[in-house]
């Protein structure tokens, strides 16, 4: 069945996404993607290895927050939105980092001075205290150094803030909520974002923790990018059991790797481990 939400006309339904973001920028399709169907306004901004999400944080769209950085190597994904709108890389304004591979913090180097909130324990990932946990994310970041493919492997210059586990953040119209995911690595993040005062209703980032198959269901990270894949899995269905607990609703659950998909997809996960 494929899965479609509205997009505020019933005639139009927007399709999930299903086509990887990797496999699109190495087609050479276009760098901008802009099919999720985030509930409140989230644009998909897809590089070579990598993506984020820019949020409007103000009516006028004119300022942004970015849900992880990409990889770009001069920000070239990040001008194609924001240029041909009269804006720069100056009109985002913080980035909440879901977790310290390249591929999610490479793009960093192109917004000196911007403040950015990651879970701790990826903190040292960032600044090369240590290296990408995962054989794929290591060997990548190895060939990244020995050829200077894209976004650097490790953003020493940043100083992140760090986010603990139920700790929410405000910016402008957009709240973030961190919700500890432990296993993709060990400070990845879940982000759930909200827009205006909504605070119990809105989307949920799970950068590399979790994708959507073709079927619209959750399935766990990909186990060469993961360092603990029994403990990805569980940080899932620990967060199922939250949102449920909490009475909290997800609208729109957005992967990094993977086409969007429903929230209730997260409450079918638990039963399915």
């Amino acid at each position: 069945m494929k899965h479609t939400i509205e997009s505020g006309n019933p005639e139009h339904p927007v399709p999930i996404m299903r086509v990887s973001p990797f496999l699109t920028s190495r087609l050479g399709l276009r760098p901008i993607v802009n099919h999720s169907i985030s509930s409140i306004g989230a644009i998909r901004i897809i590089d070579f290895t990598g993506s984020c999400r820019l949020l409007p944080i103000n009516d006028q769209a004119t300022q942004f927050l970015g849900l992880d950085a990409g990889n770009s190597k001069t920000g070239k994904q990040l001008k194609a939105y924001l240029n041909p709108r009269g804006l720069g890389l100056d009109a985002i304004v913080a980035y909440a980092l879901s977790h310290g591979h390249s591929d999610h913090v490479g793009a960093l180097h192109v917004s000196p001075g911007v403040p950015a909130y990651m879970g701790k324990g990826d903190i040292p990932i960032l600044n090369g205290t240590i290296p990408s946990p995962g054989k794929i994310p290591g060997r990548i970041d190895k060939a990244r150094a020995l050829i200077n493919l894209s976004g650097a492997a490790v953003v020493p210059d940043v100083e992140p803030f760090p986010l603990e586990d139920g700790e929410s953040r405000k910016f402008g119209q957009i709240g973030v909520r961190a919700f500890a995911m432990p296993g993709h690595t060990a400070g990845s993040m879940g982000l759930f974002v909200t827009r205006g005062r909504h605070d119990m209703q809105g989307d949920f980032y799970a950068g590399d923790t979790l994708d959507i198959d073709v079927n619209g269901d959750v399935v766990s990270a990909a186990k060469g990018a993961t360092e603990d894949v029994y403990q990805s899995e569980m940080a899932i269905v620990g967060i199922a059991k939250r949102i449920r607990g909490e009475h909290i609703r997800i609208d729109t659950l957005m992967p990094a790797h993977s086409g969007d998909g429903l929230g209730e997809a997260l409450m079918h996960f638990a039963p399915s481990v």
